[in-house]
């Protein structure tokens, strides 16, 4: 029961990031990232300070991309085990690219605009 509490506590903080972030419910997660085309998942906590000063560059290459991406944001915080559940050994933030549903690509901790931005193209 407490991993399910968590799960809801944690997809209730999905945010689909855009000009204005909206909630995403539990049951539209998996369809969130499992549409068609490509979705960039950020992996953050409010408490990280590597989230935090990443942000600006995050923000860059998401207007960068324009519209042929799709860009998420989890708030991993309230997550006991975030490894175990989404693979991050790495630590945050962490951005995972997803196409199509399938995973694709990690990028731990963040980078640049730039290096954001060819990430994505790299793995389009």
């Amino acid at each position: 029961m407490k991993k399910f509490t968590t799960t809801v506590a944690l997809l209730a903080t999905l945010m689909i990031a855009g000009a204005q972030g909206r909630a995403v419910k539990l049951k539209d997660y998996q369809r969130e990232i499992s549409r068609a085309g490509v979705t960039v998942v950020e992996y953050w906590a409010p408490w990280c300070g590597n989230c935090q000063a990443f942000k600006p560059a995050y923000n860059s290459a998401k207007r960068a991309l324009g519209s042929r991406v799709r860009f998420l944001e989890l708030n991993v915080e309230s997550v006991d085990d975030v490894e175990s559940t989404f693979g991050l050994k790495y630590g945050l933030p962490t951005l995972i690219l997803f196409k199509n549903g399938a995973e694709i690509a990690k990028l731990p901790g963040g980078g640049s605009t730039q290096e954001v931005i060819n990430w994505v193209k790299k793995n389009l």
